[in-house]
């Protein structure tokens, strides 16, 4: 079972406003639409995090070009990626990552990835546990894993060239120096991105022991022997039994990650009817 972990990291609206509260933007007047700045993912089990930008070649094999809003490759890259994976998991990811990507690919014109289980830890988070707050950051803190990295003001806006919005008819010059400053912020926004991911991961295999629904691994176990249906160890322990209304299965706890689970055959089945 090859389980991804991943992220992505995207631009804002840019749209005129006539206020600082409740404000109401017609389509019409959006001046640029969002667009994905850049992507991480990492394989569990493996060391590399995949960083996905404009100006990484060995992730994109694209170089950058002056149409800074098109996402095209990047889409392409993490379309592939997302279409390897036996399951996914983000932090939000159900509510917001997947769906933003799906937009993008769609406008792209990609086919869907495939049906994928998707572990969301925000949703586990919220219905296993009554933490102070669930976003990542506080997570990563309370679990003793981590925090994101941080990162200074006004990056989002230095990644999408945003002072170009300020200005009217910039020279040569000045459009060269806000491209610098655009690389160097999407550089940074990469780093902040691989750390989510890092931690994301870390997250996941501290909350995954109570994850009633995680996809399971003795799916994709060809033997007879039972193995752990969340990170397919052996060191089994039996641990009384498991009892329905039908029958009666071997209970075990996993010693390596903590996880409850029952054998796949029953002990002793009972006939209702």
């Amino acid at each position: 079972m090859r389980i991804l972990s991943w992220d992505i990291e995207t631009s804002p609206i840019i749209a005129p406003v006539w206020g600082l509260w409740q404000n109401d933007i017609y389509y019409e007047h959006v001046l640029c639409n969002w667009h994905i700045i850049c992507a991480s993912a990492k394989w569990l089990g493996e060391d590399e995090v995949i960083s996905i930008h404009p100006f990484n070649q060995r992730s994109c094999k694209v170089t950058f070009s002056n149409d800074w809003h098109n996402d095209y490759f990047l889409v392409a890259r993490i379309h592939q990626l997302l279409s390897e994976a036996d399951v996914l998991v983000a932090h939000n990811g159900d509510r917001f990552d997947l769906k933003k990507f799906n937009a993008r690919a769609l406008f792209h014109g990609f086919d869907p990835i495939p049906p994928i289980p998707s572990i969301d830890t925000l949703k586990v988070a919220k219905k296993h546990f009554k933490f102070d707050s669930n976003r990542l950051d506080y997570l990563g803190e309370f679990l003793g894993l981590g925090r994101k990295m941080s990162t200074p003001k006004g990056l989002w806006l230095d990644a999408i060239r945003g002072e170009e919005y300020s200005l009217h008819n910039p020279s040569t010059k000045r459009i060269k120096e806000i491209t610098k400053k655009q690389k160097k912020a999407i550089k940074i926004m990469s780093e902040y991105c691989d750390e989510d991911v890092r931690l994301l991961e870390k997250v996941y295999l501290r909350l995954r022991p109570y994850m009633t629904n995680h996809p399971n691994r003795n799916i994709f176990n060809d033997d007879d022997i039972d193995i752990c249906p969340s990170c397919g160890s052996e060191g089994l322990i039996k641990r009384g039994f498991a009892v329905s209304r039908t029958g009666k299965k071997q209970r075990y706890k996993c010693s390596d990650c903590a996880t409850w689970c029952s054998a796949k055959k029953s002990i002793k089945n009972i006939n209702i009817r």
